[in-house]
């Protein structure tokens, strides 16, 4: 009966940890040595960032310079634009919404993206002033349809979540102020 002994390091520990493991020849069983040690924050840790569209962001970044790096950041910014000016969470008022769609409009004409894509992007700049989701849901979806040729599984799953999400925080039948007025 042979066996081999080894050294390795472990980083599952947590820090370079050494630990030996032996092999009997003929066994598949191994002992090892398993430290376990809770991760715990300092209390004056900061919570992990959450980072909106982390896929399509990373596909701008790794994407070749031209057509597909500009179509994913114009995606971006447009998810962006549409997920902020819906979260309750930032309160963005008239003015900075009309702010922020004029800055993304000027942005976006100065970048080269195809005519298929350019369209649907510039409807949803526009649309992000208004903060209606029922009109940005199926401008997101439009989009998404568009750019689907130059994103990737990750990237379109993210713009399709965020055309859900607003679905989802539309009413569902629009009232006018005509109709409640009328109905009482």
């Amino acid at each position: 009966m042979t066996s081999d002994a080894r050294l390795t390091i472990a980083p599952p520990c947590g820090a370079s940890h050494l630990r030996s493991e032996f092999r009997k020849s003929g066994s598949s069983a191994l002992r090892r040595s398993d430290c376990r040690v809770p991760v715990t924050l300092p209390p004056y840790a900061l919570s992990a960032p959450v980072f909106r569209f982390r896929h399509l962001a990373a596909l701008a970044g790794r994407a070749p310079i031209g057509g597909a790096r500009e179509v994913a950041l114009a995606c971006f910014v447009a998810a962006r634009l549409v997920s902020d000016c819906c979260d309750p969470a930032l309160e963005l008022d008239e003015p900075a919404l009309a702010a922020r769609c004029a800055g993304a409009k000027g942005w976006l004409g100065t970048i080269a993206i195809p005519s298929p894509v350019r369209t649907p992007v510039a409807k949803l700049a526009e649309a992000s002033a208004t903060a209606s989701p029922a009109a940005m849901a199926p401008l997101v979806s439009s989009l998404a349809n568009a750019a689907e040729s130059f994103l990737d599984a990750a990237s379109r799953s993210e713009l399709d979540v965020l055309a859900a999400r607003l679905a989802s925080m539309a009413p569902l039948t629009p009232v006018s102020h005509a109709q409640l007025v009328a109905s009482h």
